[in-house]
């Protein structure tokens, strides 16, 4: 991978951290013509086998759905249109107690889970997604007509990474979270309140306590303060911050250090 001279990546002086999800390269297409019911054209890389996938898009306006190439429903799924200045829409299974498929969350924004007051068909057509493919809306965030939109989607792996969400307990002895493994990333949202994404990684912490975070939604350097202890099969937070563990119900995506399980070794 080169990176050029950008402010954003390579500014002189300054230490950047980087995190990469392999989708395999490998592309399935298929144009407007060849897709039923109005479907969009698109085209699609997945790794079935570490549950992540890209699906590109050109939008129409109307209902549709999308393949996604993997071989579970995604649990996550993260949008942008590539065309036009918009929020990064993102679904997430674990937005609301029952039906998430109404909700939206915004990865650039600290908004809580918002559900649409009109027909629940802004984003993600108020239809969950399947094994097989996921559903977009008439919303121009998600499917303006002639915009050409990215979408990047996750399923749990059993010993490689994990979606899911917990309850805070609202004091400095947090709630533990079984993972499965040892985490190396764990990016944290909670839905019932205004409040930031949090980054944790054991890049840029490598020992316990875990404090250095990043907010995705926001433009600010990274910050430290006492986050959370990486254990072995799991992650013990450590503070009673009401974004990470203030008694409201807390969204995660995890990955692990060493995921043996489906290593690249040979």
């Amino acid at each position: 991978m080169a990176i050029g001279n950008s402010n954003f990546l390579n500014k002189s002086g300054r230490t950047h951290v980087l995190w990469n999800w392999k989708a395999n390269g490998g592309v399935a297409t298929a144009s407007a013509s060849e897709v039923d019911n109005a479907n969009p054209a698109y085209s699609q890389q997945a790794n079935s086998t570490a549950g992540f996938s890209i699906v590109t898009w050109t939008g129409t306006g109307a209902d549709a759905t999308l393949p996604h190439g993997l071989s579970e429903a995604p649990e996550l799924i993260i949008t942008k249109s590539r065309g036009y200045a918009d929020h990064w829409y993102t679904y997430s299974k674990y937005s609301a107690t029952s039906n998430p498929e109404q909700y939206e969350l915004y990865l650039n924004l600290t908004l809580a889970s918002y559900k649409d007051g009109g027909d629940n068909t802004r984003a993600w057509n108020a239809t969950a997604p399947t094994s097989s493919v996921f559903s977009v809306g008439t919303s121009g965030a998600v499917n303006r007509d002639g915009d050409t939109f990215v979408a990047y989607c996750f399923h749990s792996v059993e010993g490689y990474s994990k979606f899911g969400s917990y309850s805070g307990n609202g004091n400095a002895d947090g709630a533990f979270v079984y993972l499965g493994f040892r985490p190396a990333f764990i990016m944290l949202k909670c839905r019932d309140d205004v409040s930031s994404w949090n980054i944790l990684d054991n890049k840029r912490d490598p020992d316990n306590t875990v404090n250095e975070y990043i907010l995705p939604s926001s433009s600010d350097a990274a910050a430290s303060l006492v986050q959370a202890d990486f254990l072995s099969n799991g992650i013990k937070f450590r503070t009673t911050n009401a974004e990470r563990n203030g008694t409201r119900v807390i969204l995660y995506m995890a990955f692990a250090e060493a995921p043996f399980k489906y290593a690249n070794a040979r």
